[in-house]
C-alpha cells in the first residue's frame, strides 16, 4: 500500500506534547514524521497508508483552527 503524507498547521509554537494534545484523536491515523516551528506556526506531518480519500472518509473532526492538506514526500524531506 502506498504512503501519503499530511500536514497540520497550528498557529504558535508547539512541542510534540502539545501537538498532540491539541489534536488528540484527530491525528492518531498515522506516524508523525517530522514537527517544525516556523514564523509562529507549527507543522507536523503524518505518513498515512492508503489514499487521502480514504484517511478523509474516517471522517475525524479535526479541531477548529488546524489547517490539513495532503504533501508530498518531497515536502515532508525539504530542508527549511
Amino acid at each position: 500500500m502506498k504512503t501519503n503524507y499530511l500536514k497540520y498547521t497550528l498557529q504558535g509554537e508547539h512541542s510534540a506534547g502539545d501537538v498532540q494534545r491539541a489534536l488528540g484523536d484527530s491525528a492518531q491515523q498515522g506516524l508523525i514524521v517530522r514537527i517544525d516551528n516556523i514564523g509562529g506556526q507549527t507543522h507536523l506531518y503524518i505518513a498515512v497508508q492508503g489514499t487521502i480519500e480514504t484517511v478523509s472518509a474516517k471522517k475525524v473532526a479535526v479541531p477548529s483552527g488546524v489547517k490539513v492538506e495532503a504533501v508530498s514526500e518531497l515536502d515532508v524531506t525539504k530542508i527549511v
